[in-house]
């Protein structure tokens, strides 16, 4: 029998069909279905289109519109959840997401035809993994998409990136593509693939499941834990919520709390804004809401209140210079006066319900806030909604906050929860468990919500926290440092859970180091650059 070869087999199947199984593959990884086995795959048929091309001679330009349309049909699927807030927004994150991840495979054809397949594969690997450490940290991040996100549904996978963080998981992910797209390029070549390559897939497969397996079997119970009742809240963000006052949504509150608490309960946690109308920072302590919130609070002494608020601030223009640097942050009341608004978690102990809060860090892009508003500000005509949300980020914070039996939390406000630098910082600091609260009515979507949830798995295997979410609607949670979802509500009403959650004050290895695997890949892409320079050189 005639052994299949690249040649005959491969070289027959259209290239854009093998674009297309690609953006299937990567959507059945997304919710609602969440196909983890599919992860080592995504890219292979993509890689397979280039290599198709490549033969023919065609030129890599062509490379680029393929992957541009597989990962804005990616991008428009797994986010489509954006479309409720603003089509026009939606449209224009799916095309910056789409081309920042096309560019790498990109550069993979170019590198590849210039110093052969496994350097193109290496400065894939690289490019890829640096674009998503650049949704991290750039105003125009999203990181949603980011490939370790789709391993949260298998967290004893994934237990090694206490050690590497998220970004080791992508590149995990990249590398495993990879190497499964070289044997599959072998079979049938004269070549044929090396017992060192077989190794190489073998070892990266295998000895971060082994890790992870054995920390999943062997971790150790935590001595200390909290008891915490977690509300869950089912206020329509677009017809209810913001048109109730504060009296009706404190009452409402407090309702559900008394139904579910219990003498023996340390810490109440509410949603993101709970209360709308948190009040001026000026006045909060003549604030009757802040009064009532306190006095009904006194009522079980032991429990402390973690929940979130929109908080106001008023600003003297001597403050500030030229308004106009902060005109997209800013609003004016009624006399002209500045002020900023802030999206705020905050935490009320046990005893004299001492407040502390800090505010919202990384807001979303284009709603909440205007990236870049020297570039984009002209887009305020052409997306009417866009910074419709003026949320500011007030720098005097108090990151960690103290909690009940001594511990120390931090209050992490939905979107936020996408980000492990965020996360990592305030563990850093200090945080002995994570408190997430969320509004997940605005995008009526519980693929989004699963999305958020995903991020907060991460987050927990990361720096080994427990981490507890509480929803206006989406996903209620209690997240094990595990990874494990515990306990969830993902109820239509009203509801609440009690959970007794671990407390941890030791620090995992992503926790000290940081973001070191983007350094390294930096440094690799780098030397991929300058390594033909160095040989040009040599050979003069």
């Amino acid at each position: 029998m005639t052994k299949l070869s690249w040649s005959s087999g491969y070289q027959k199947i259209n290239p854009w069909l093998l674009g297309l199984l690609s953006a299937l593959f990567l959507c059945l990884c997304w919710p609602p279905l969440g196909a983890v086995v599919l992860l080592p795959l995504v890219f292979v048929p993509l890689l397979v289109a280039e290599d198709r091309w490549y033969q023919k001679g065609k030129p890599a330009a062509l490379f680029l519109l393929l992957c541009f349309l597989v990962f804005f049909v990616w991008n428009a699927y797994a986010a489509n959840w954006l479309y409720k807030t603003q089509a026009r927004a939606a449209f224009i994150i799916f095309a910056v997401n789409a081309l920042m991840m096309a560019l790498p495979m990109w550069s993979y054809a170019l590198v590849k035809r210039r110093m052969g397949i496994a350097w193109g594969l290496l400065c894939w690997v690289c490019g890829y993994g640096l674009y998503e450490w650049l949704t991290q940290s750039w105003e125009l991040g999203y990181p949603l998409l980011s490939l370790s996100s789709a391993l949260a549904p298998a967290p004893f996978v994934i237990q090694w990136i206490e050690l590497t963080g998220w970004l080791g998981a992508t590149v995990w992910v990249l590398t495993l593509n990879g190497l499964l797209f070289l044997a599959l390029r072998s079979r049938g070549r004269s070549i044929g693939w090396s017992h060192r390559q077989r190794w190489a897939l073998l070892g990266v497969l295998l000895l971060p499941l082994g890790y992870s397996l054995v920390r999943w079997f062997s971790y150790p119970t935590a001595e200390k834990s909290m008891n915490i009742l977690v509300l869950h809240t089912a206020l329509d963000a677009y017809t209810v919520k913001y048109q109730l006052s504060n009296e009706d949504l404190l009452n409402r509150y407090f309702g559900l709390m008394e139904e579910h608490m219990t003498p023996e309960v340390d810490l109440v946690v509410w949603p993101e804004s709970a209360l709308p109308n948190g009040g001026w920072l000026e006045d909060l302590r003549i604030n009757t809401d802040w009064d009532n919130i306190r006095s009904r609070m006194a009522q079980h002494p032991r429990a402390g209140l973690a929940m979130g608020a929109i908080f106001t601030e008023l600003l003297q223009t001597t403050q500030l210079g030229p308004l106009s640097k902060y005109e997209h942050l800013l609003t004016l009341t009624d006399v002209g006066q500045p002020y900023f608004q802030y999206n705020a978690g905050v935490v009320l102990q046990p005893g004299d319900y001492r407040m502390a809060y800090r505010t919202k860090d990384r807001r979303v892009p284009i709603e909440e806030t205007l990236p870049y508003p020297g570039v984009l500000g002209p887009l305020q005509g052409f997306i009417g909604s866009l910074a419709g949300y003026k949320i500011a980020h007030r720098h005097t914070n108090q990151e960690v906050m103290p909690g009940p039996q001594g511990t120390f939390l931090s209050y992490v406000i939905c979107y936020e929860s996408l980000f492990g630098s965020i996360n990592r910082e305030l563990v850093a600091e200090g945080a002995e468990m994570l408190v997430v609260g969320l509004n997940e009515s605005w995008y009526e979507n519980r693929n989004a919500s699963m999305q958020f949830r995903w991020a907060s798995q991460l987050r927990a295997i990361e720096n080994r926290r427990a981490v507890v979410r509480s929803a206006n609607e989406g996903f209620s949670s209690y997240i094990s440092p595990m990874g494990q979802v515990k306990q969830e509500l993902q109820t239509a009403e009203d509801a609440a859970f009690l959970a007794q959650v671990p407390i941890q004050d030791s620090f995992t290895m992503y926790t000290l180091w940081g973001n070191y695997v983007g350094w390294i890949l930096m440094a690799l892409l780098v030397f991929i650059f300058i390594y033909p320079v160095y040989v040009k050189i040599k050979h003069k």
